[in-house]
């Protein structure tokens, strides 16, 4: 999947782009890059409506983003490429998750980890003699 930047596209559009192939991770964009196996401070996030010239060096470009590709791989592109400190993070029940330990990851790893997770939700309990009615 080719992911096309423009000086005009929005921190969410990026998000969308790859919500739609890994939909159980999410993207994002922050003021102050982040060390290897840390995170980020909520207080740096930056909003989601913001241009890439507001929020990055403004560069157009293309990003390949493959279901091997690797985490911290992609995280450095967007600072490289477009002057953007990026974090991954997966779903974790109604949460997201800062991947700051599986940065050696592939997204498609880190996206079944995450589904995996999200679809072993306990089922509720029956009735003991529920397969013993007639």
């Amino acid at each position: 999947m080719h992911l096309k930047i423009q000086p005009n596209t929005t921190l969410f559009e990026i998000k969308s782009f790859l919500h739609e192939s890994f939909p159980y991770l999410d993207i994002a964009f922050f003021k102050t890059a982040h060390h290897t196996g840390e995170g980020n401070r909520r207080a740096d996030l930056l909003p989601n409506s913001l241009h890439i010239s507001e929020a990055g060096n403004g560069n157009s470009g293309e990003l390949v983003v493959e279901p091997g590709t690797l985490v911290q791989d992609l995280e450095h592109a967007f600072t490289k490429e477009f002057g953007l400190y990026a974090q991954i993070m997966r779903k974790s029940g109604n949460v997201w998750l800062q991947t700051t330990t599986s940065d050696n990851l592939s997204l498609e790893q880190i996206n079944q980890m995450a589904k995996q997770a999200n679809d072993s939700e306990p089922l509720p309990e029956e009735p003991q003699d529920y397969h013993e009615q007639e």
